[in-house]
C-alpha cells in the first residue's frame, strides 16, 4: 500500500533544502538575487523548509491550493506547519531538517 501524498512529499522537500545553499529563512523562497518568490517559481533557488514542502507537493499535484494543503498535512504528525516555520527561521537549517526527519519518522 502506498503512502498518502502528504507523507510522500516530505523526503522530496528535505532533498530540496538538504544543501544549505538551497535553504533560506525569513521567506518561503528566494531567487538567485535573494528576492522573495513563490516556492513553486522556476526561479526559486533557496527555500525554507515549509516552502520546500509546498514545492514538493506542487511537483506532485500541479495545483497551488492543494500544494499548500498537503504541506500543512505533512507536518500534522509533528508540531505542525507553524512550528516548522518558526524552527526554520529561529533555530536554523539543521533544526529544520531535524523537524522534517521527525515528520518522516512519525508518518
Amino acid at each position: 500500500m502506498s503512502k498518502p501524498l502528504h507523507v510522500q512529499i516530505i523526503p522530496r522537500a528535505r532533498a530540496l533544502i538538504e544543501d544549505e545553499d538551497h535553504w533560506c529563512r525569513g521567506g518561503l523562497a528566494r531567487d538567485k538575487f535573494g528576492v522573495s518568490v513563490l516556492p513553486t517559481d522556476s526561479e526559486a533557488r533557496r527555500r525554507c523548509a515549509f516552502g520546500a514542502l509546498i514545492a514538493a507537493a506542487h511537483e506532485a499535484t500541479g495545483d497551488m491550493r492543494q500544494a499548500y494543503e498537503f504541506a500543512i498535512l505533512a507536518m500534522g504528525s509533528t508540531r505542525g506547519a507553524a512550528a516548522l516555520v518558526t524552527v526554520n527561521d529561529t533555530e536554523g537549517h539543521a533544526a529544520a531538517l531535524a523537524l522534517l526527519d521527525e515528520a518522516m519518522a512519525g508518518s
